[in-house]
């Protein structure tokens, strides 16, 4: 893709908005900075104007003319397209596409794993970039999961494979990509505070899919029907996986494979292995190197991650639980161990119709104690106190504190089912404070 002489917006400031910015001055494009408040005031500003001037880092108060002008707009994840300034691009025929669309366009002959679902997205990644390494391929890891697609363009990498986490945000602006094997992993509700329904968050994940070939692989759960019914009217390479059947998925891994070492806790953790087990078919991996990372893969940070301490209780992080089908993942992994459980659940609520009432029937028989935290303390307290045992706790620390007071000797998982923008800046910032306070009180 020739961008050169393109006067392109950026729009956003994260980490995927900055090496954006990166690539395309190193294109020889005429970028604009655009973000929320005064260039001044933002993070990345000494940074990203150095690279652009500070002419061209504009507040979005600013720079409305610039949607109306520009020849592309990049978003970043977090920003919706009903975005006043998105809308008015599109409404002049401007193309506006994410950082994955940008860095897409400059791959050459890589071979592209891209994994999308509500749950499971980064271990899968993870993990299928592990096997890739222990078969000696060289391997990019990246998108949703943390490193930019563009920083990998940007630094001049050259892998045999890449590998993505696609989060349905980024698949809403991708209007070319298409990977050569890809894992619909499940969709469950999530995100209500930007989709109006399951329906339109399952079709921005189903774009995983629009530019595919019949060349091309999906792996795809057959127990959700939403998910089976539309890939079954696609015309290309199918493989699916009845995620429930879990006699049938370990009976399918251990005809080729031991799981004899295999350390991730959960029967989802094993779905997730068919898939990604699956998803390599298409390619002449070594299969001593797959055996290998099913041996050693320890998980990511986050995701029910034990935390060695010296407290009475067993504490399990599952920091990264922003909705309820990743907490009772967590719960159903850790409720056969025979100790009590207490849950620390809360965070930011996603819309003033969330309620946890329909989901109490879920905990009761497996949790013993719930734990609250976050900006949903009160509302989830009264709905709470009354089905099972709730304590306000509002923060982690008076988590922690009331389970040391109370000498608790059961198992604590902080799996808070919410997103964490109401006390942290993202779910790794959760993760890593909730570990901080445990080790530093």
């Amino acid at each position: 893709m020739d961008l050169a002489g393109k006067k392109v917006v950026v729009l956003g400031m994260g980490l995927s908005g900055i090496w954006s910015v990166k690539l395309l001055n190193q294109k020889n494009v005429e970028v604009f900075a655009i973000n929320s408040g005064s260039p001044s005031s933002w993070a990345s500003f000494k940074e990203i104007s150095s690279i652009v001037g500070e002419q061209h880092c504009l507040s979005e108060t600013d720079a409305h003319l610039l949607f109306q002008t520009c020849d592309l707009v990049i978003l970043s994840p977090g920003i919706p397209r009903t975005h006043a300034h998105i809308q008015c691009a599109l409404a002049h025929h401007i193309p506006v596409v994410s950082e994955i669309e940008l860095g897409y366009w400059f791959l050459t002959d890589e071979k592209i794993i891209a994994v999308t679902g509500s749950n499971g997205k980064t271990t899968t990644v993870s993990m299928l970039g592990e096997m890739l390494k222990k078969a000696d391929n060289t391997v990019f890891v990246g998108g949703n999961i943390g490193t930019p697609l563009v920083q990998y363009i940007y630094e001049k990498q050259k892998c045999e494979f890449v590998v993505l986490e696609l989060s349905s945000f980024q698949l809403e602006s991708m209007p070319t990509f298409r990977a050569h094997s890809n894992i619909i992993l499940n969709v469950f509700v999530n995100h209500t505070e930007r989709y109006g329904e399951i329906g339109d968050y399952a079709r921005a994940k189903f774009n995983i899919a629009k530019n595919l070939t019949p060349d091309d692989l999906v792996v795809y759960p057959t127990n959700f029907p939403l998910i089976a019914n539309w890939v079954e009217t696609l015309n290309l390479k199918k493989i699916g996986i009845d995620t429930s059947d879990i006699s049938g998925i370990k009976a399918d891994i251990i005809k080729d494979y031991s799981l004899d070492h295999f350390k991730l806790a959960g029967t989802h953790n094993l779905s997730n292995l068919l898939f990604m087990l699956k998803a390599l078919t298409p390619f002449s991996i070594n299969k001593a190197g797959i055996q290998s990372a099913i041996d050693t893969f320890l998980g990511v940070d986050y995701r029910i991650q034990y935390e060695k301490t010296n407290d009475l209780f067993l504490c399990y992080n599952d920091a990264k639980s922003t909705n309820w089908d990743a907490t009772l993942s967590a719960v159903e992994s850790l409720d056969k161990c025979g100790k009590e459980l207490w849950l620390i659940l809360g965070g930011r609520k996603r819309n003033p119709g969330d309620n946890i009432t329909h989901q109490i029937k879920n905990l009761v028989k497996k949790v013993d104690k719930i734990l609250l935290i976050g900006e949903t303390t009160e509302q989830f307290f009264e709905e709470l106190k009354s089905k099972i045992s709730a304590e306000k706790c509002f923060t982690i620390e008076n988590c922690i504190s009331f389970s040391r007071k109370n000498k608790f000797d059961g198992i604590l998982l902080f799996s808070p089912a919410f997103p964490s923008f109401d006390q942290f800046k993202n779910y790794m910032d959760r993760g890593k404070q909730f570990h901080l306070t445990l080790v530093g009180m």
